[in-house]
C-alpha cells in the first residue's frame, strides 16, 4: 500500500470513529419519537448500518423507564450480533456495556459472545472484544480470550493494554494470587509500552509497583528510569523517585530512599506513591523525614497534613491511603 493510500485509510478511519462517536453521544439525545421509529424501521432493513444503531443506543441509554433499557440492551447485543470486531469508541461502548445489565442480559450477551469467537476463531478483534467485555465479570475467561487476541493481533495495543490495567485491579486485592497477577501486569505492561500505549506511565507505575512485590528491585529501578524519561510530566518523574526509593528500601540503601522521598520540583504534588514510600520508611522508624515529606505537601493536602502530623506527635502511623481519596 503506497504512502497516500495509507494516509487515505487513516483519514477514513479517523471521521468513522467522530460519526460513530457524534452519533452514540451527541445525536442520540437529540433523537424524536418519530426519528426513533424512522431508524428503527431501517435497521430491520439494514441490520449492519452501525451509525443508525449507535444513535439508538445513545437515545435509549439517557431513557429512565424500564422499556429504555430494554430496548437499549437489545441494540447492544445487535451490536454483538453484527459488529463483533468492533474498534474504537463503538468497542468501548460494548466493553462497558456489561455493567448496566441486569444478570439475565448479561448472561445473554455472555452466550452471544461465546457464539462469535466459536464463529471467528482466527479474528483478534472478535475474540478481544469478547475478552474485554467480561473483564468486569470473570477476568480468568477475559484473560484467556485477550491472550488469544494478542497472538492473532500482535501489534494490536488493545489487548496488552487491556490486560495490564485489569491485572494490575486484580493485583490490587489478591491477597494469595498477588504474584501471580504482578507477574501478568509486568509481562502486558511491557507489551502495552512497547507497542505505544496512550498512557505509558501508567503502565510504567503499575510494573515497578509489581516488580516492587515479586522481590525484585532491579527490576523496579528500571521501570522507574523509563518512567523518568518520559519527560512529559513532573509527577511522571515523582512517581518514579519513590518506586526508586521503594527499591533502596529493599535493597538496605534506606539512606538513598529518604533522599528520594524529600526530593521535590516544581510540579511535585501528592502523590500515592510518594506515600507508599513514606509509609514504608515510617516503618523504619524515619519519622522526621517523612514529617518534613508532609509539610512539603502541606497545601494540596490540606486538612489531611495536619491530621497525619498529629497522628505523628502522638506516635501514631497517619492512613497514607486517605491521599488517594483526597
Amino acid at each position: 500500500m503506497s504512502h497516500k493510500e495509507l494516509k487515505t485509510e487513516e483519514d477514513n478511519d479517523q471521521e468513522q470513529e467522530e460519526r460513530a462517536r457524534s452519533a452514540a453521544y451527541t445525536l442520540g439525545k437529540e433523537l424524536n419519537e418519530e426519528q426513533v421509529a424512522w431508524l428503527e424501521e431501517n435497521l430491520k432493513q439494514e441490520p449492519q448500518d452501525l451509525i443508525s444503531r449507535l444513535e439508538l443506543i445513545g437515545y435509549y441509554q439517557f431513557q429512565s423507564r424500564e422499556e429504555g433499557q430494554k430496548l437499549w440492551c437489545l441494540h447492544i447485543l445487535a451490536l454483538i450480533e453484527n459488529h463483533p470486531d468492533l474498534t474504537g469508541y463503538a468497542a468501548a461502548i460494548v466493553m462497558n456495556a456489561g455493567r448496566k445489565m441486569s444478570q439475565e442480559q448479561f448472561a445473554e450477551a455472555r452466550n452471544l459472545w461465546q457464539k462469535k469467537t466459536e464463529e471467528h476463531p482466527d479474528n483478534g478483534a472478535v475474540h478481544g472484544n469478547a475478552g474485554a467485555f467480561l473483564l468486569f465479570a470473570d477476568l480468568e475467561t477475559a484473560d484467556h480470550l485477550l491472550d488469544r487476541a494478542c497472538l492473532l493481533e500482535p501489534f494490536n495495543v488493545r489487548w496488552p493494554a487491556h490486560l495490564s490495567l485489569f491485572h494490575y485491579m486484580a493485583f490490587k486485592k489478591a491477597g494469595e494470587k498477588a504474584e501471580y497477577h504482578a507477574e501478568r501486569v509486568v509481562k502486558y505492561g511491557r507489551q502495552s509500552v512497547d507497542l505505544g500505549s496512550p498512557t505509558p506511565w501508567l503502565d510504567l507505575e503499575h510494573m515497578g509497583e509489581c516488580a516492587l512485590a515479586k522481590g525484585n528491585p532491579q527490576e523496579a529501578r528500571a521501570f522507574a528510569a523509563e518512567l523518568s524519561n518520559l519527560n512529559i510530566h513532573a509527577t511522571h518523574r515523582q512517581a518514579a523517585n519513590a518506586i526508586t526509593g521503594l527499591a533502596a528500601l529493599q535493597e538496605g540503601e534506606k539512606e538513598t530512599a529518604v533522599a528520594l522521598l524529600l526530593a521535590k520540583e516544581e510540579g511535585f504534588t501528592s502523590h500515592r506513591l510518594t506515600w507508599k514510600l513514606a509509609a514504608a520508611l515510617l516503618h523504619e522508624q524515619e519519622r522526621e523525614a517523612v514529617s518534613v515529606c508532609i509539610n512539603q505537601y502541606r497545601k494540596p493536602l490540606g486538612k489531611l497534613a495536619d491530621q497525619w502530623l498529629a497522628d505523628l506527635e502522638k506516635d501514631s502511623t497517619p492512613d497514607f491511603r486517605q491521599a488517594e481519596e483526597n
